[in-house]
């Protein structure tokens, strides 16, 4: 159970020497293209207007990851104190916006789409009906997460903070490159604009990777060596931004990768419809979700190759192996699949992206930047919202991922450091997964005697 990365070499090192060549670009392009982009040009008036225009945009971005700072700030602090609370609304909120869209649609005279989520909100209602038992299990597992990262407050708070400046800093130096790009004659070239989105996806998820490990390294050493650990968090964050840090760019830029692909094949898509093309729209819409499925299944694997990165200081390669085989091993990969929390955390995310993005638009419309630019404007504060909260989450996300495999690989060891915490936590786990437990090889006593 101790960690093993005091070796002292870096892992996937061109991974993260790639990454810090990347920034630097898109450094030197904020500095050249953007700054003049946003600067009113002395030329014709249509040049004027578009210099206006460009430093209204930079000014609505820098509001909206102030707000989103904010809100990200708040909601973190809320799920601390209820995060019960804020499961069951989660699996209860499914079923009321199925019944809402239900009666929109209805009302909307749309009776196809009415009797469609009619059958939406009942499946909602039996799918939240049959998993409720389940809240006091993941409710459980989300104690004993916030209780490590509570134990280390201010520090991983602090670094989350540090983490939020760079994740502002970082979207803001990006947006001034793109509106240099948008400017450039390179504008309409499709490879270019593509390497654009995966630079701002890679930049985003790096940062929130970074938190991430540094959380689950901390809370590692929080379950395997107790409360009186020298120096856990900073030790944790030493190594995220060192020995493990081209591991993180790694993972990262795959999930960037799929994440840039998506946006373009949407766009595609929607060309393809304006323009009447059905069939291509179809070929089009199916590769899209194809795409869409496959990132989804890698940022779920992420988040657990991750923690076996800042556990043991593997190689990104090698904890995803481990990862896998984990699992697979124990067999419980469906109890993995019915952890509730990670839902609720998104949910959090989602809604903040969601505020963040009205907002955009309002402040778009209002300076009379047109309905394009406003448009334009929501989306960077759905972006902004999302990923600024999603920094913040990673604090509770980190704990609850590293809890569910240190348990898995040694929850002898919590016994060890924390026995209160551990019985509480096993009981959890044998009243809702005892059969499972006692074939993975744990004690009558362990998971019979709890049931």
């Amino acid at each position: 159970g101790k960690e093993d990365h005091e070796m002292g070499y870096y892992r996937d090192a061109w991974a993260g020497g790639l990454f810090l060549l990347h920034v630097l670009i898109i450094f030197i392009m904020a500095v050249g293209l953007g700054a003049s982009a946003s600067e009113p040009s002395n030329g014709k008036g249509s040049n004027d207007d578009l210099g206006a225009i460009n430093a209204s945009m930079v000014g609505g971005v820098t509001l909206l990851l102030a707000l989103s700072a904010v809100l990200a700030t708040a909601w973190q602090q809320f799920l601390m104190h209820y995060g019960s609370a804020v499961i069951s609304c989660m699996l209860w909120t499914s079923v009321l916006m199925s019944g809402v869209m239900c009666v929109v649609y209805f009302v909307a005279g749309a009776w196809m789409m009415g009797i469609l989520f009619i059958l939406f909100t009942v499946c909602a209602y039996l799918y939240s009906n049959a998993v409720k038992e389940r809240i006091p299990f993941a409710s459980s597992n989300l104690r004993t997460a916030c209780i490590g990262v509570k134990h280390f407050s201010p520090k991983l708070p602090l670094v989350a903070a540090g983490a939020l400046v760079a994740q502002c800093l970082w979207i803001l130096i990006w947006a001034v490159a793109f509106l240099g790009f948008r400017a450039s004659p390179n504008a309409d070239n499709p490879l270019a604009y593509f390497l654009m989105l995966v630079s701002f996806y890679w930049g985003c998820l790096v940062v929130v990777n970074v938190v991430h490990v540094a959380t689950a390294g901390a809370v590692a050493t929080w379950w395997f060596d107790g409360d009186n650990a020298p120096n856990p968090v900073s030790g944790a964050t030493k190594r995220a931004l060192t020995t493990s840090f081209g591991s993180i760019c790694f993972g990262s830029l795959v999930v960037a990768v799929l994440k840039a692909t998506v946006v373009v094949l949407r766009g595609l898509r929607d060309q393809a419809n304006k323009s009447g093309r059905d069939g291509a729209a179809m070929i089009i819409c199916c590769t899209e979700w194809l795409i869409h499925i496959i990132e989804g299944w890698m940022k779920y694997f992420n988040r657990w190759a991750f923690v076996f990165v800042a556990v043991y200081g593997l190689e990104f390669k090698e904890a995803g192996q481990k990862t896998h085989s984990l699992f697979r091993r124990l067999g419980w990969t469906a109890i993995v699949n019915d952890d509730l929390i990670q839902n609720s955390l998104a949910l959090g995310c989602l809604v903040t992206g969601a505020f963040v993005g009205i907002v955009g638009f309002t402040y778009g419309m209002g300076a009379s930047l047109g309905s394009d630019n406003a448009l334009e404007l929501a989306i960077w504060g759905l972006v902004i919202g999302y990923f600024l909260t999603k920094v913040l989450m990673g604090l509770v996300d980190s704990a609850v991922a590293t809890v569910f495999v240190c348990f898995a690989q040694d929850p002898k060891a919590f016994q060890r450091t924390h026995p209160e915490l551990y019985e509480e936590l096993v009981g959890s786990w044998a009243e809702m997964h005892g059969p499972v437990m006692r074939a993975c090889g744990y004690s009558a006593n362990e998971a019979d005697d709890r049931i």
